[in-house]
């Protein structure tokens, strides 16, 4: 006679092949689909060219649907708009987002900038000892629930089990 436990065993195994197969056809499925690309007007202006990393520092205006404006850097579709800009010069472009790849699909300058009028990028601002970091308090918030909430927490788990 059969136990219990043997049962099951049977049963289990009897759902797996089926089960395996079901979740190998759903994987396939959901590979066949490409992301849907989505485009954005971009206004800016070009801080620098990096031919190096493939990518144009821009200062710009918000977007609309898509981002706040900002100064970031965003790499070319084709590195030839990298020969085509210069520092200062405004440009619009078509921003092309298409799952987590961002690229400037489409260039056009505006506006060159006039010889000599290259923006200046800002210093970086490099912490002294003793200067206090930006996320100081945040920190040591989180130290407080975490001594307060997580520590007993992990001290009542019985040490063979960590």
């Amino acid at each position: 006679m059969e136990t219990q436990h043997a049962a099951f065993l049977r049963q289990l195994r009897d759902l797996a092949f089926p089960l395996v197969t079901f979740v190998f056809a759903l994987s396939l499925v959901g590979c066949g689909k490409k992301p849907e690309a989505h485009h954005y007007a971009l206004h800016g202006r070009i801080i620098s060219v990096d031919k190096l990393g493939h990518e144009l520092i821009i200062d710009h205006d918000a977007i609309p649907g898509f981002m706040e404006a900002m100064t970031m850097p965003y790499p070319v579709a084709d590195n030839a708009m990298l020969e085509q800009v210069g520092p200062g010069d405004e440009i619009r472009a078509d921003l092309k987002v298409e799952d987590e790849h961002i690229a400037i699909d489409k260039l056009e300058v505006v506006k060159k900038a006039a010889p000599g009028s290259a923006p200046v990028p800002k210093p970086m601002h490099v912490p002294t000892t003793g200067e206090q970091a930006p996320g100081a308090p945040l920190i040591a918030v989180f130290d407080e629930w975490f001594i307060q909430k997580v520590s007993p927490i992990i001290r009542r788990v019985p040490r063979d089990l960590i």
